[in-house]
């Protein structure tokens, strides 16, 4: 059963997300200048309570409310040049747009911009999260070489409010993810054949998960997906295999 529709926005709608309690929705539209908005809604009464400036002229691809609900995350991509690079395998001359990584935070009563970090340049997307404390930022990015191949996917941990990096974690070049325990305390990232767990605080690898595969080495052996049990003593792992593993943590 449908409950209501929310119009407002001109364009595509990229992010939707619940507040920590449930009574307000964020959604944002990236497409160009056509629109760029980041609104606000009463969950119940689909009234627009704000309406803010998020992606101007870029794509904001996630948003995240801080644990208290008082602001709003997002992190996006925004063109800074264009051009042309030569395909190798196409044999001629192909367009490019390389993209600079911005995250905004912004206060959501006033509709205020607290701040702007724009932390990389040759970015193709960028997902973001709030620790439960408020006071960080995980980032996650993947980051292009000039002839648009992967060079780098990492998972940044950022001050909140300095937009100061405070650990980086590479992922390698293949396919990966992470998540953040439910404490905030730990990350896990999800990468070719193992899942490492990372004390968020100092940075060390508190454990890696690695299984044997029936052709290790191979897409079957990637893993792709994770999530924390709620009381994050046990993580579930799925990748391109048929089945999932729930491991215990240590």
């Amino acid at each position: 059963m449908q409950l209501r529709k929310l119009e407002g926005h001109l364009a595509l709608v990229t992010v939707a997300v619940f507040s920590p309690d449930g009574k307000r929705i964020a959604t944002s539209s990236s497409r160009g200048k056509r629109d760029g908005s980041l609104i606000i809604w009463d969950a119940e009464t689909g009234k627009e309570i704000q309406k803010m400036e998020s992606s101007e002229g870029g794509r904001v691809f996630s948003a995240t409310f801080s644990p208290n609900g008082k602001q709003i995350v997002t992190a996006g991509i925004l063109p800074y040049e264009a051009g042309k690079f030569f395909s190798v395998s196409l044999d001629r001359e192909v367009p490019f747009i390389r993209h600079e990584q911005v995250i905004r935070v912004f206060d959501i009563e006033s509709g205020e911009k607290l701040h702007t970090f724009n932390v990389l340049r040759n970015i193709e997307y960028v997902l973001c999260r709030f620790s439960p404390d408020g006071k960080k930022l995980a980032i996650g990015s993947c980051v292009f070489d000039g002839d648009n191949t992967t060079k780098e996917r990492a998972v940044r941990i950022l001050d909140a409010d300095s937009g100061k990096e405070l650990h980086k974690w590479g992922m390698g070049t293949s396919k990966s993810s992470f998540v953040c325990s439910p404490d905030g305390n730990k990350i896990a990232l999800v990468k070719h054949g193992c899942v490492q767990i990372l004390d968020v605080e100092s940075g060390k690898e508190l454990q890696k998960l690695e299984l044997e595969w029936e052709k290790p080495g191979t897409w079957s052996s990637q893993f792709c997906v994770c999530a924390f049990s709620p009381d994050g003593k046990k993580i579930a792992l799925g990748g391109t295999s048929s089945y999932t593993v729930i491991w215990v943590l240590e």
